[in-house]
């Protein structure tokens, strides 16, 4: 279904309702133009931001393993055959803590990954 504004266009096409009435040259400048000031104005708080380098934060990320703990032992078959080898989860810490130190300088705060091994779930 059309709208009433577009069968008012359609039944007077020598006159284009603003905007399309300005020249393409006088358009696109204002585009342009506004399209600056949002620059200026979106970027103005961080060009406000002291460059000195204050001190850093530091967010060490635990991880606690128990020893000897039965969910990572390997699943075995029959005549003790290796079916599935379980690794624990410590490489995939190390994989997020590599993707944090992008967000090192931005945050202004240092990653560290911790390793911690308790004999008991207990401790």
């Amino acid at each position: 279904m059309i709208s009433s504004s577009w069968l008012r266009i359609l039944a007077a096409p020598d006159h284009v309702p603003f905007p399309l009435d300005w020249g393409w040259k006088r358009w696109w400048r204002g585009l342009c133009v506004a399209s600056g000031a949002v620059i200026v104005v979106s970027s103005a708080p961080a060009l406000a931001q002291d460059a000195s380098p204050s001190s850093a934060q530091r967010v060490t990320i635990g991880y606690v393993e128990v020893a000897g703990d039965t969910r990572y032992e390997p699943i075995t078959g029959y005549g003790r055959l290796v079916l599935k080898s379980r690794e624990r989860p410590f490489a995939g810490a190390q994989v997020g803590l590599d993707e944090a130190q992008a967000l090192t300088r931005v945050l202004k705060t240092d990653f560290a990954l911790e390793r911690i091994t308790v004999a008991s779930p207990a401790e």
